[in-house]
């Protein structure tokens, strides 16, 4: 037996020619494990707003939009930070791209992500293939607005109040929106007291 997060992938997989049993097992977040009511992380020092990045640091998670995308919202919101968690080959290159609102967490322990996710104003989602991602399940359940590219996965998961999409490999439309909810929201700690929207 084989089992797969969503019909789609269960094609996918019959595409391929195997043809035993299928099942398909939504991916989720442990609810008791990241909270709204998570502690706070040490290792986000920024006393402004905080954007995150949670994921390997290769081309297909784009966090060279995310980048981009975060400089594009400090336009408006200028005391905004991005922390990316996650190592990778890119990180030397993106390194290089970044300047003083970006840092580099490297890999994050999973016991450590609750409190990453509690400390974050906005999590910044630029990737052009998924499936079912925890990340964006997690920052729901931390209560965490998510922009996230206009992937299907992501348009299901992304309800209002928790987040937006936009298109694919448009990380200026990215910052437009981070700035835009950042704004609308006026500044509350979304990690830290929940989406007004939720």
């Amino acid at each position: 037996m084989s089992f797969c997060y969503t019909e789609a992938d269960r094609r996918r997989v019959r595409d391929y020619g195997v043809v035993s049993p299928i099942e398909v097992v939504p991916n989720g977040a442990d609810t008791e494990r990241v909270t709204p009511e998570s502690p706070t992380s040490e290792l986000i020092k920024h006393d402004g707003l905080v954007a995150i990045f949670v994921g390997r640091l290769v081309d297909g998670k784009r966090p060279q939009d995310a980048i981009t995308a975060v400089r594009r919202a400090q336009r408006e919101q200028p005391d905004l930070k991005l922390y990316l968690c996650g190592a990778g080959p890119l990180r030397e290159e993106l390194e290089d791209q970044a300047g003083e609102e970006t840092e580099f967490l490297g890999h994050v322990p999973s016991d450590e992500m609750p409190a990453i996710y509690r400390s974050a104003d906005v999590m910044v989602v630029p990737g052009r293939a998924e499936g079912v991602p925890r990340t964006v399940l997690e920052a729901i359940t931390a209560r965490v607005y998510s922009v996230t590219t206009a992937l299907p996965p992501y348009e299901k998961i992304v309800k209002e109040g928790y987040g937006t999409t936009v298109p694919v490999e448009n990380p200026m439309e990215m910052g437009r929106q981070i700035a835009a909810f950042l704004d609308l929201s006026g500044g509350i700690e979304l990690g830290a007291g929940g989406s007004e929207y939720s």
